[in-house]
């Protein structure tokens, strides 16, 4: 299954932010193997696998991202998560940056 996420600009104001867009590939979840975690600066989730950026125009057609491959780059951070124990013996995800 194919899933858009919106997160440049999650809390913007700013229009251009707006129309940008992250096709992901949902199935990569249920891949065994390693997989890829990243997080894009203003989403407050980590994200998984294969990520597609993309923009709408205003007859909400896809095309090209309104943002250039540096400002992608620097957007984007790559994370792995790591299980702890809390101090009430819960199982807690954190997640470090690599």
């Amino acid at each position: 299954m194919i899933t858009a996420v919106h997160p440049f600009g999650f809390e913007s104001e700013d229009r251009d932010l707006q129309k940008n867009f992250i096709y992901l590939d949902d199935e990569g979840l249920y891949n065994e193997g390693p997989q890829a975690f990243f997080e894009v600066e203003g989403y407050p989730h980590p994200l998984v696998n294969t990520g597609l950026v993309f923009s709408l125009n205003d007859e909400g057609n896809s095309e090209e991202t309104t943002f250039s491959l540096d400002q992608v780059k620097e957007a984007v951070n790559w994370v792995a998560p790591i299980a702890m124990q809390n101090d009430d013996g819960e199982r807690v995800i954190h997640w470090i940056r690599l």
